[in-house]
């Protein structure tokens, strides 16, 4: 592909994730209300974090080291699902040794149900945030746009049938997160 087609699908999908990402934040608000949706935000902002500091930076480094071709891409993969493992862990493990006053203090309020189920997903959210940049790092920006197209159409269904169809509240928001993933 041309920088100008490569750009130009970029682009587009990214309005149209952006699209669908304030559809099922929309959806999310509506359904969930003002405390739910508050828990929710502020579990997914947990886990945001979490995933900055568990992937240490490999997304980028997986970007550099792909496109230079210095090492072979199996060794890559391996590397970055052992990084998502780990980082995950050690995110956890943080999480749960801090859980008292996280729970006293900026997740007051939250079920820590809902959190147990967001650091389920957190493995498999480190891991994708670091495959996809070897994705980017190949040019395989095709495939890294589909991958991205196809978690915010999946999210955004399996949102619906959670909270509209079998009105699971914030479990259900939880749970399409850990099924997205």
């Amino acid at each position: 592909m041309s920088f100008a087609r490569d750009l130009t699908s970029t682009l587009a999908v990214r309005f149209l994730t952006l699209g669908l990402a304030f559809l099922a934040n929309v959806l999310a608000a509506r359904t969930l209300g003002s405390a739910g949706m508050g828990a929710y935000a502020l579990i997914m902002t947990t886990l945001a974090l979490m995933l900055l500091l568990g992937s240490a930076g490999l997304e980028s480094a997986n970007v550099y080291l792909a496109g230079k071709g210095r090492y072979p891409l199996g060794a890559l993969v391996a590397n970055s699902c052992w990084v998502a493992l780990a980082g995950a862990a050690l995110c956890a493990a943080v999480f749960w040794a801090c859980r008292d006053r996280a729970f006293a203090t900026i997740l007051r309020g939250v079920e820590p149900a809902y959190m147990v189920i967001g650091l389920l997903a957190l493995p498999a959210m480190l891991a994708k945030v670091c495959l996809q940049g070897l994705l980017r790092g190949t040019n395989r920006l095709a495939a890294w746009n589909g991958t991205v197209l196809a978690e915010a159409v999946l999210l955004l269904a399996v949102l619906l049938a959670c909270l509209q169809g079998w009105r699971l509240g914030v479990y259900g928001a939880m749970v399409s997160q850990l099924v997205v993933a």
